[in-house]
Parts: C-alpha cells; structure tokens; sequence
C-alpha cells in the first residue's frame, strides 16, 4: 500500500539537529521544559504532561524501563488525546500532507523508552512514514542524550 501523506517524519535525539536541518523543513522540540535551541520550534504539546514527567524523574528515571514502559505508555497515549496535544498533532498533519518533512526531537538518550516513539508510532498507524534517526547501537549517541539532559533541566545538581 504505498503511503498517501507525501511528508515525513523522523525522529531523534536532540543530537541529531544539524542532520535533520539538512532534509527537515521544520525540527520540534518536544519538551516542556529546557533550554531553548536554535533551529527548533518548541511544540510542547506532544511532551509528557507535567505529572507524567514528574512519576517518570521521581519513580521511574533509575529503575528498568522494562517494569515502567507500559504504565508510562498507557498514561501518554491518554495524553495524546488532551486538546493540547490533539491541536499540535493536527498542526503536524497538515504540514506532513503539504509535503514537508518534520523532525520531532527530544532529550531523551533511549528512543524505545520515549515519548517521541509513542507519537512515531501513532502517527505510522495513520500512515504516515516515520523514521528514528537514534540507532540504539550507537553508544556515542545515548551518551549525547544523557549530557543534553543535565545541561537542558538544571535542578541545580
């Protein structure tokens, strides 16, 4: 079946940016909250909720992403049908359906245990083609993701 929306989506880790601007007509950071970066949009609306964030930093961040993945995936998946979230995904549809490539990118240093997968996967289910630019294989990378976190949400640590 080939795909009818003529966009593109990747996704990444916040690492990524200077490749994706290359091929990317607009990169958003999908993050609540942070360090503004240059070339990106802030689209908070496809970040965790602000309860979410905070189980995730206080019960979850040290644990096995395996015992919390499936909780933190339910709760998102009901997020994404909040009016704030709905608006930004519809905003992504239109651009993908005018043929733009979107780059939606985040801090966190693991793609199977993020947000930006949840919203990947969504929007695959709607046929859009999607793609992760963060192999996991590349330890460079999870470490990049991991610096950009300390220096995004300075809790004074």
């Amino acid at each position: 079946m080939k795909n009818k929306i003529p966009g593109k989506v990747y996704t990444a880790s916040v690492s990524r940016i200077k490749e994706l601007a290359e091929f990317c007509a607009e990169i958003w950071l999908i993050t609540r909250a942070g360090k503004d970066i240059a070339g990106t949009i802030r689209v908070r609306g496809l970040s965790p909720g602000p309860a979410l964030y905070q189980d995730y930093l206080e019960k979850w961040k040290d644990a096995d992403p395996e015992r919390w993945w499936p909780q933190y995936q339910a709760r998102f998946k009901e997020e994404l049908k909040q009016p704030e979230k709905r608006a930004a995904l519809h905003r992504l549809w239109l651009l993908l359906r005018e043929g733009k490539n979107v780059a939606l990118v985040c801090f966190c240093p693991d793609y199977r245990y993020c947000h930006r997968t949840i919203v990947g996967d969504l929007l695959r289910e709607k046929g859009v083609a999607v793609e992760e630019m963060s192999p996991l294989a590349d330890r460079k990378e999870r470490k990049s993701g991991e610096i950009f976190i300390q220096e995004a949400f300075n809790f004074g640590l």
